[in-house]
């Protein structure tokens, strides 16, 4: 296992978790690791250790992004007392 993997790896599972964490939707995890799957399968870079990182690296953006976005609807505050 080289370096990138590992740390793809890493981002992957952080985005895995705080998509939980934020959903409580395990149906939507296994929507998100298979569109991760899909993505990384049929992306020209396929096989390549870069590739991988830059997918999972956008996957945990969006993750972040949706988090945020969550979190914002519901009313949660952003600085609590």
């Amino acid at each position: 296992l080289s370096p990138v993997t590992i740390f793809s790896a890493i981002i992957l599972w952080a985005a895995v978790g705080a998509l939980y964490h934020w959903s409580r939707s395990l149906y939507l995890v296994g929507m998100f690791h298979g569109v991760a799957n899909i993505l990384l399968n049929t992306l020209p870079f396929e096989g390549s250790e870069a590739g991988g990182l830059i997918v999972h690296v956008l996957a945990l953006l969006l993750v972040i992004v949706f988090g945020l976005r969550r979190s914002r609807s519901c009313g949660v505050p952003s600085n609590p007392a």
